[in-house]
Order: C-alpha cells, then sequence, then structure tokens
C-alpha cells in the first residue's frame, strides 16, 4: 500500500497527476518561407465568463472580434479552470500543473508555488524573448523576463511623462475601490487600462518583433470595478439587457457558502442588487471596449507582418457570476459561470474551421501545447496535455 505521504510527495513532483494522461506530441506545422519560428502571444481577460458572445447563442453582440477569431481557428467552447481564483488559475496557465501539484491554492499563495520549469522558463531556452503586459497576480518577478509593463484593477503602469489625464483616472479607480459606477467613466477611452496595455503591446512589438518572441497580455478587466466610458456606456442599455436565470431567491436552496457570499457583498455594496442591471449593462459593456482593444491589436499585427507568424491564444483565468444568484464575482461554489471559460485558439499552423465541440479541456493544457508551439519538450511534472495534435486538425 502506497503512504499517504508517499502518494502527496507524488503528486507534489507531478509524477502521479502527469503519468494519467498520455501525451501525444505533434509534429509542428512547417516553419514559414522565412524560417522563422512562431511567435506567441497568450491574451488572459479577467473574470470573463464564457457564453457571452453572439457566436455562443447570446443574444447581444459583445465580441465581434473574438468570434471571427474563433471562427478562423479553434474554439474550445468546453474549457475550464482548474480553480475558479485568480493566482491559482494563473499559475496553472504558466506551470501546466494543477493546485494540488503547483501548490497555490489562493491569493496569496504565491511563496508556496512549486515547480521544475514554467513557460517563460522553457522559452528563454528556446531563445525567445519574453514579455508581460497587464496583470501579473503570479509568483512572475519583472527580472525573470525581457519586458514588463505591470498593472491592478485599479491603475497601472504609467510612462514618466504621463498625461494628467492618466494620472486622475487611476486616481477615480482607486476612490471608485472595486465597486459599480453607475454614472459613465468621466475620462476618455485612451486612459482606460486595456487601451494603455495594447499600446505597450505594441512598443514591445517593436522591440522585439524582429525575432522570436512569446507575450503575455493581461487584461485587469472585466473585473470590478464595473466602469466604462462613452461610447461603450450604454451601448447596451439596462433596461435591454437578457433578464438573468435565476435571481437572490435561489440563494435559499443553495449552501451556507451561497448565502454567506451574498451577505459579505451586502456588507460592503449595500442594495447592490437593486443595481444588477446596470452591473451586466456595464460588463457587457467592457467585453466590448477588450474586444475592440483586441482589434487593434490584430490590426497592428497586420500591418506589422507578425500576424501570419504568430500563435494567438484568448482565454480567461475565471468567470464571474454576472448577478446570477443575485451574486457578483466569484467566491463560493463551482457553477459553470466561474468554472467555464472562453479559449480561442488562433494563427500560425492552425488549422480553422474545425468543430467546436471538442472534448473537454483544461487552463493546464495551454502550457504543454505552446511548449510543443516552440518545437520545446514538455517539461518534468506537467500535469496538461498538448492539444497541438488538435489545432493541426
Amino acid at each position: 500500500m502506497i503512504e499517504r505521504r508517499d502518494f502527496l510527495k507524488a503528486v507534489s513532483l507531478g509524477a502521479v497527476g502527469a503519468a494519467v494522461p498520455s501525451l501525444q506530441h505533434a509534429s509542428p506545422a512547417p516553419p514559414p518561407a522565412s524560417g522563422k519560428r512562431p511567435n506567441i502571444i497568450f491574451i488572459i481577460s479577467d473574470q470573463h465568463r464564457a457564453g457571452l458572445t453572439k457566436r455562443s447563442g447570446y443574444p447581444i453582440d459583445t465580441s465581434p472580434t473574438l468570434d471571427s477569431l474563433a471562427e478562423r481557428g479553434v474554439a474550445f467552447d468546453r474549457a475550464y479552470v482548474t480553480c475558479p481564483v485568480c493566482m491559482p488559475s494563473r499559475t496553472t496557465l504558466i506551470t501546466g500543473r494543477w493546485p494540488e501539484a503547483h501548490r497555490v491554492r489562493q491569493n496569496s499563495g504565491a511563496r508556496d508555488v512549486f515547480f521544475k520549469s514554467d513557460l517563460f522558463d522553457v522559452a528563454k531556452s528556446m531563445n525567445y524573448k519574453t514579455g508581460l503586459v497587464g496583470k501579473n497576480h503570479t509568483y512572475l518577478k519583472p527580472d525573470k523576463l525581457d519586458f514588463w509593463r505591470g498593472y491592478a484593477h485599479l491603475g497601472g503602469w504609467r510612462p514618466a511623462n504621463a498625461s494628467q489625464e492618466v494620472v486622475e483616472y487611476d486616481n477615480w479607480l482607486h476612490r471608485l475601490n472595486y465597486s459599480l459606477s453607475d454614472v459613465p467613466t468621466p475620462f476618455p477611452l485612451h486612459t482606460q487600462l486595456p487601451y494603455r496595455i495594447v499600446s505597450n503591446v505594441i512598443e514591445f512589438m517593436d522591440k522585439f518583433g524582429h525575432e522570436p518572441f512569446i507575450l503575455e497580455v493581461s487584461f485587469p478587466e472585466p473585473h470590478d470595478p464595473e466602469q466604462v466610458p462613452h461610447p461603450y456606456w450604454d451601448m447596451y442599455p439596462p433596461n435591454q439587457v437578457p433578464d438573468r436565470c435565476v435571481g437572490p431567491e435561489a440563494l435559499k436552496d443553495k449552501g451556507f457558502q451561497w448565502r454567506w457570499l451574498q451577505q459579505l457583498e451586502n456588507h460592503y455594496y449595500p442594495g447592490y442588487d437593486k443595481k444588477w442591471r446596470r452591473y451586466v449593462s456595464n460588463y457587457l459593456g467592457m467585453l466590448r471596449l477588450l474586444d475592440d482593444q483586441l482589434a487593434r491589436l490584430l490590426d497592428y499585427m497586420k500591418k506589422s507582418g507578425l500576424f501570419e507568424n504568430t500563435v494567438i491564444v484568448y482565454l480567461a483565468d475565471h468567470g464571474d457570476y454576472v448577478m446570477e444568484y443575485g451574486l457578483q464575482r466569484k467566491g463560493a461554489g463551482l457553477p459553470e459561470a466561474l468554472t467555464r471559460i472562453p479559449m480561442v485558439w488562433s494563427g500560425w499552423g492552425i488549422q480553422g474551421g474545425l468543430p467546436h465541440d471538442q472534448p473537454f479541456v483544461s487552463m493546464a493544457d495551454v502550457m504543454p501545447t505552446l511548449c510543443e508551439v516552440m518545437g520545446a519538450e514538455i517539461p518534468y511534472g506537467v500535469q496538461g496535455r498538448s492539444l497541438w495534435p488538435v489545432l493541426l486538425g
């Protein structure tokens, strides 16, 4: 009989989890005529619930660019996180391990991280330039990467000559303090974090676009604070957002944790559920703002000649109740609203037009897939499975 401590040690080393799936390796697609290895951009949005696009059957067209990317590439409509909390999920993304193995199980657990080699270690071994622009929320430190522009939910990186508007906008976010804004954001689009992040991405590409690179683009939105400027304010008016499937009346049949979460949210934001339609309106408006910035990024890549030689991945770290059950954000239970995420792959080598009903995939599968894209060995202890064979058709 295996002792419990020996089993747990094996899991922590990746020996148990890694042995369950068979890691099937595909031959990388033929390199482009230039012979240059593919670039990689993985874009992660925070608290982005799956199923809120026209392609997914939602009645409002929040994400035409993302839908277009999905139609040209492969969308995994049954993609799930390994934990619907930011830091454990993001740590899975770059280590390819489940929380039981990488040991980060909560948002304050970065110091506990355990792995052999992460995605950026592999990339550096393959002579890729590395970068992160946006929200980090993992154990990563700036000195590990070649380029770093950090952001959080209440502000972000600013150049020394940042405009007064940008400074005042960040201060306004701090005063809003993760709550819901019931007025349009009183600052122009270029002060918004997604706009600034895409500007930094362009800066990275101008600097490193001539050699293979891997870049994490991490939008802090649509995570609260729920705010949005014109023209996105009332782009989807509160009185036109779809009715929710279930309201707070359902909590009486849920567990204690669900009711506790409602009490906690009411403590910090008394009567918040009365504004649930405004919450949804702002959330959907921010999805469209994100989508437009995605379009801006892709347009730049096409004009600069980087688009055809880049693998693009779009996903989220977890979902959001979006006021179902009278709840916002996340924190109780494991409903699909929190655990299922958008995951779209497109670009170099990927065979578009494949069915969107592929088998279940997880956040842990991203890292080993990108290892194969780079032509690298998947590190020992990685528990995810490479999706590259599926993406090649």
